[in-house]
């Protein structure tokens, strides 16, 4: 009876917490309705990118050119809902074509060479090589690989192993091809230990909010821009040091860098001011450790399903600024420092190959962090 009395408390109680409430029922199946928004409609259809340097020939009375051939022939390839198996964008300057790569446009390259349709017309010539490049470590690219490699089979006139009229050719980028899946994964983990930062910084707050330390500190010169920083700082140092500590151990065990590791250091530091911003949102909100926890495991799935650096990342784009495409979940910042790492850690790219994440990851800092404070002061938690 006692038990039953005690069950009927905690019903009452729990139903008061509304907002945990529907946090805890609702969360997952929200999530499961936006991946089914983004990628029930379709199959997955691979972006590549394509240099076609062939040389138009003659051949009898007409005129061809094999390298077009063959990316018609991609463009035609499709899949079993009837949509395209490939999305072929065609460039003639290797900057835009290597910028593609980098930047997660395109799942692989592929450049004709200038002789193509001339190896594929005459049985005495060098093979054709054509050259095809990507992230090896992306599981699309080896779909990419053996759709690709069936295709310039059809116009191999010789199929001949020991003298064939095409070479297909891997030119992985950086370090990608000799990546173990351990290594693989590394820049994922790194990301997760800056997004652990939402945890401590939101119920550091609440935890001060809980103890009405606040209540103590209005009758100081303090005000909440004060508070929020010095605390923040704090978060930011054990990020840091956190950061630290998870480079040293993926070293230890094997983990090697293609690119500076200096910098990707400095790309997660960025990152952890970040996601303490997002943190003091929470926090601003929550007024309690307990909410805090339950609302920033929220924000941990979100950052987590849509940066991409576990699951595919829906593309929902924006808006254009220059050569970059500005996505619906590039507000996140975890989606610009798993791609910031990917690139100097496994790619091997320079600074200025990673200057757009890291620009886009003081903007949101600043932009977070900001919130946050204008969030506790509007909520009414400010002591100023």
């Amino acid at each position: 009876m006692r038990a039953v009395l005690i069950f009927k408390k905690c019903v009452r109680q729990q139903l008061r917490d509304r907002l945990g409430l529907a946090l805890s029922l609702l969360t997952a199946p929200f999530f499961v309705i936006l991946y089914w928004m983004f990628f029930s409609e379709q199959l997955i259809t691979c972006n590549i990118i394509v240099c076609n340097k062939d040389i138009t020939i003659s051949s009898g009375s007409k005129m061809v050119n094999y390298g077009q051939e063959v990316i018609n022939s991609m463009t035609k390839l499709t899949l079993e809902d009837g949509s395209n198996s490939f999305h072929v964008t065609i460039v003639d300057d290797p900057p835009k074509f290597k910028h593609a790569l980098l930047n997660g446009k395109a799942i692989a390259g592929v450049i004709i060479p200038p002789k193509f349709s001339y190896a594929i017309e005459n049985e005495h010539s060098i093979p054709a090589t054509v050259s095809l490049t990507g992230n090896s470590t992306l599981p699309l690219y080896y779909v990419t690989k053996s759709l690709i490699k069936q295709i310039l089979e059809e116009y191999d006139t010789k199929k001949s192993q020991f003298s064939p009229s095409i070479i297909l050719v891997e030119k992985p980028l950086g370090l990608s091809t000799a990546r173990t899946p351990f290594e693989a994964y590394v820049p994922g983990l790194l990301v997760f230990a800056v997004i652990m930062l939402i945890f401590s910084s939101s119920m550091a707050v609440a935890r001060e909010i809980e103890a009405r330390t606040l209540d103590r500190l209005k009758m100081t010169p303090v005000n909440s821009l004060d508070l929020l920083a010095g605390m923040s700082a704090v978060q930011i140092i054990q990020g840091l040091v956190s950061v630290l500590l998870t480079f040293m151990t993926a070293w230890i065990l094997g983990f090697r860098s293609a690119g500076s590791m200096a910098l990707a250091f400095i790309i997660s530091g960025i990152a952890c001011f970040a996601s303490v911003g997002i943190g003091m949102i929470v926090a601003s909100i929550s007024r309690s450790q307990t909410r805090a926890f339950l609302i920033s495991s929220v924000a941990m799935f979100m950052l987590i399903l849509f940066s991409g650096i576990i699951f595919p990342r829906p593309e929902v784009n924006l808006l254009e600024i220059g050569s970059y495409s500005i996505n619906l979940f590039d507000f996140l910042p975890t989606t610009h420092m798993g791609t910031g790492l990917e690139k100097l850690l496994t790619l091997g790219v320079s600074y200025s190959d990673v200057v757009y994440e890291i620009g886009a990851l003081i903007l949101l800092s600043f932009l977070y962090f900001g919130t946050g404070v204008f969030i506790f002061n509007r909520f009414g938690t400010t002591f100023s």
